[in-house]
């Protein structure tokens, strides 16, 4: 993943298709323009996406205790001082890159690079070795052409302090989107001599202790073989690679996700094995969790973490570099905001190391794992979503009101114009918007009386409406701006709507004459507007002799053995109960609204809500681990929420458009079923498609629950 050279790594891409408009060639325009002063509007999309809360991961000793790097932005020591304190890490090296967009001088003069004298910090230097503009060959390299540019640049560094940096030559040679592109046989061979040259150069200069990384790319298949690339053994110190959680497998989960990583031509396996071969320590300048703009990444993916930390554990591994950044296309910063299980499953398994990179020495000890079975299958055509689905249904009449269109707001420089055409529509307690993008736009902010209430859009395409449920009675104003990588728009101007107040319905007692026990109502507001609603969201006992209802006012039915343990009827929610779960012995029950409160009964425990943080979409269902430690939250757009022991198995966000109503899991807590309203099944984890509803008519109706096999 390039952050200083002229084209941009993909950290993992496919070949770019005809045309050259992939996600790698995008990125490479856009941070070619961005040569000597890198800048990016880190868009931190708090709770957008994400899944909120996870079990606590196993923490792996040895790969805690392997030394650890960060890319926090270049010639940054500052940042990876903090992402140590937001991660309980100790980094003790930092990721970085020379100048490869403007010709020989930028590259050589490591005038990018002042910050990190002094800083305590390890270098670990992505060196373009054809820089842009200079009309460079391989072949030229390997005639010695290029030498003395290397001189140079070893006596810069050894002045600057940096002499005993980590040397990437030429990173991700087997991808297409560099200038030093190895495509067959006769480029490998002219490449192997090259780094060669470049080594025996740099080596030369007094006062070096440069160490150097031989690094391809983990999915960059080529029709040569590597050794054929390879400069020898004397002229590398690591052999390493660069891993992104991302993938072009069906279904995207993270457990098909890992095994392409491990299996893939260039990948963990083979690494393993080619490493252990040349008695070389392996190495990972670059890492990371992913959200990317073609829907590919894994996102908010603990299971890689975990993972990728017992792999480190299980190999002979010097060092691993996380790339903490996000860009305009793809998202990586583990401490963004939008990766909260995965910076728990990080901390877990990489916190509390100090350790500091060593001269490196052979150890041909590395174990080559079993390769899996599992094969990388083309890319899927699945299309995602452009709108957020209503979380209410109401039978109310409506009231428009609609904004003028145009108006005299200035566009902001490089920042997407004002969303035209606004429009807000009243039902009940649901306010609808709808409105007209500008071009650039890559999301949109929502506020509801000045407060920014949602921002749909990015990593899913910019909205064109909004559906704003459960809101209190009175007049409130609404507007919206757009933003993208360059920042937030100026407002579409601002509309005010009168929301009719609605009438209280008290609650029935419960049928059971059960003495109720003392309940817990955590994680959720409970002041406002009382919601009512019918007895609709039921779960059985233990024992299969009796049941619960509950309705949207979060009211409790006990009926049969079941018995009231409390409800939440009294407690005048902002927003509906729209889920509910036993524990595995009877004695409690959670409830669920729809901003992802929870509300715990009996022995039931409160494991954590997503009630604090700004949804996208609301919350639809809930299930409980088999042990009753956890529970999942699924939201209307398939996003699952992990609290507990219960484990992210994945999500349909990624694969499907269509309105999740609800979510079971397997007796064994290994998977979970989200159901779709159109009757689409989803099985994810250990959990089995057996059929569904997807291709039937359902006459106009749809599905409302999905329920687990016992």
């Amino acid at each position: 993943m390039l952050l200083r050279s002229g084209a941009a790594s993909s950290g993992g891409f496919p070949a770019p298709e005809p045309g050259g408009n992939t996600v790698v060639q995008r990125r490479a325009r856009w941070i070619s323009e961005h040569t000597v002063t890198f800048t990016a509007v880190v868009l931190v999309l708090a709770g957008m996406f994400s899944f909120i809360g996870m079990a606590a991961a196993s923490a792996t000793a040895t790969a805690a205790g392997v030394p650890l790097g960060d890319y926090a932005g270049n010639d940054s020591p500052q940042g990876i001082s903090s992402f140590g304190s937001t991660t309980g890490t100790h980094p003790t090296l930092a990721t970085d890159y020379l100048v490869g967009s403007n010709g020989w001088g930028a590259m050589e003069s490591t005038g990018n690079l002042s910050s990190w004298r002094g800083s305590g910090y390890r270098l670990v230097l992505g060196v373009p070795i054809i820089p842009d503009g200079t009309g460079g060959t391989l072949a030229a390299g390997a005639s010695g052409a290029y030498n003395s540019y290397f001189v140079t640049l070893a006596q810069n560094l050894v002045s600057g302090g940096l002499g005993n940096a980590v040397l990437r030559l030429g990173w991700e040679f087997n991808g297409n989107w560099y200038n030093w592109y190895v495509g067959n046989s006769t480029d490998a061979a002219n490449f192997a001599a090259y780094w060669r040259n470049i080594v025996t150069a740099m080596r030369s200069v007094s006062g070096q202790s440069f160490s150097f990384l031989w690094n391809p790319n983990g999915s960059g298949p080529t029709n040569y073989t590597p050794d054929q690339a390879y400069p020898g053994d004397s002229y590398v110190d690591y052999v390493g690679t660069d891993i992104y959680d991302n993938c072009w497998c069906s279904p995207q989960t993270p457990q098909n996700a890992w095994s392409a990583q491990l299996s893939q031509a260039w990948g963990l396996n083979w690494l393993a094995g080619f490493a252990a071969a040349h008695g070389k320590a392996i190495a990972f300048p670059e890492w990371s969790v992913d959200y990317r703009s073609d829907g590919h990444g894994l996102g908010d993916d603990p299971y890689f973490i975990n993972q990728f930390a017992t792999w480190i554990a299980q190999n002979n591994v010097a060092f691993s570099d996380i790339f903490a950044f996000d860009t305009s296309d793809q998202q990586n910063d583990i401490t963004d905001g939008r990766f909260p299980n995965a910076l728990a499953a990080f901390r877990a398994d990489f916190g509390g190391a100090s350790a500091s990179l060593g001269s490196p020495s052979p150890s041909p000890t590395t174990t080559k794992p079993p390769t899996p079975t599992t094969t990388k299958p083309p890319t899927p055509t699945t299309t995602r979503p452009t709108t957020p689905v209503s979380s209410t249904t109401t039978t109310a009449s409506t009231t428009t009101t609609t904004a003028p269109t145009g108006g005299a707001v200035q566009t902001v420089s490089g920042a997407p114009g004002a969303p035209e055409s606004l429009t807000l529509s009243v039902t009940g307690s649901t306010v609808d918007l709808s409105w007209k993008n500008s071009s650039g736009s890559l999301g949109i902010d929502v506020f509801r009386d000045g407060r920014e209430i949602a921002w749909p859009g990015w990593p899913l395409p910019a909205p064109t409406t909004y559906t704003d449920s459960n809101v209190p009675s009175g007049a409130h104003s609404y507007s919206v701006s757009a933003y993208n990588s360059s920042g937030v728009g100026p407002s579409s101007g601002t509309l005010t709507v009168t929301v009719a107040p609605t009438a209280t319905t008290t609650t029935p007692t419960s049928p059971s004459t059960t003495t109720a026990r003392s309940g817990r109502h955590q994680g959720h507001s409970t002041t406002g507007a009382t919601t009512a609603g019918a007895a609709a969201l039921t779960t059985t006992t233990s024992r299969g002799g009796g049941y619960w209802l509950a309705s949207a006012a979060g009211g409790v039915f006990a009926y049969g053995d079941a018995p009231f343990y409390g409800s939440a009827s009294s407690a005048h929610l902002t927003h509906p109960v729209v889920g509910m779960a036993a524990t595995p012995d009877g004695g409690g029950y959670w409830l669920v609204a729809s901003d992802g409160g929870v509300f715990s009964y009996g022995d039931a425990r409160y494991y954590g809500a997503t009630s604090s943080q700004a949804l996208s979409h609301p919350v639809v269902g809930i299930a409980a681990t088999p042990d009753g430690n956890g529970y999942w939250l699924v939201g209307s757009a398939g996003g699952v929420y992990v609290f507990g022991d219960a484990w992210h198995y994945g999500a349909t966000g990624a694969v499907s458009s269509n309105h999740v109503v609800g979510m079971a899991s397997t007796p064994d807590g290994g998977g979970y079923w989200l159901a779709g309203a159109d009757g689409g099944v989803f099985a994810l984890g250990d959990a089995t498609f057996y059929g569904s509803a997807g291709a039937a008519t359902l006459g106009g109706s749809q599905v409302t629950a999905v329920v687990g096999r016992a």
